[in-house]
């Protein structure tokens, strides 16, 4: 589903949730959300391993953007997915990168309000960028969320270190053509900036 849907990371204009993309991922998320539940419930000694934890967030991730990320924000599904996002930050703050900081700051990035919160975005994606300043994706966050809010020389700065650091980790290799290019785009259009 990452492969397909190029990470369902954000753009400029927001996010991923192509009719394309929704349609595969309504295919294909709910069953691997299932097995991923399965899994957990057969062998509770998985709650404790980073790998089938964050399988379920992903799967969780793409079976909600199936219906539509804005629309799940409120409702019981976005409360949720705040929730798994949060104990898997919390308990495994380091794996990939900080990728549980990449799911927080891309929630309160989209979600409407009272859930959605732009400071806190920037925030959770700098807390990723501390866990790892080499990952293209968490400096990425922070180059788009600081051109969103306006801020030309935080963009800039946020692009050049996405432009120098590479797709790492278990995750960002399955969609850093498209992550490039984003990064690109993103610092020509700070660079444009008033």
């Amino acid at each position: 589903m990452r492969t397909h849907g190029k990470g369902n990371i954000l753009l400029v204009e927001g996010t991923l949730d192509t009719a394309d993309n929704k349609k595969f991922w309504g295919q294909h998320g709910p069953r691997a959300l299932s097995l991923a539940r399965a899994a957990l419930a057969e062998d509770p000694d998985l709650i404790s391993y980073d790998l089938a934890r964050v399988i379920e967030l992903d799967a969780f991730m793409y079976k909600t953007a199936s219906t539509g990320i804005v629309r799940n924000a409120l409702t019981g599904a976005g409360v949720e997915f705040k929730k798994l996002a949060d104990e898997f930050t919390a308990t495994f703050p380091s794996f990939d990168g900080g990728v549980g900081y990449t799911y927080l700051a891309g929630f309160y990035h989209v979600a409407p309000w009272p859930l959605g919160d732009k400071k806190r975005a920037l925030v959770e994606a700098e807390r990723a960028v501390a866990t790892s300043g080499r990952s293209k994706r968490n400096n990425y966050y922070v180059c788009l969320f600081k051109y969103v809010a306006g801020d030309k020389a935080g963009a800039q700065a946020a692009c050049s270190a996405a432009t120098a650091a590479r797709c790492e980790g278990n995750t960002e290799p399955d969609y850093c053509h498209f992550l490039t290019e984003q990064v690109e785009r993103v610092n020509a259009l700070a660079k444009k900036m008033a």
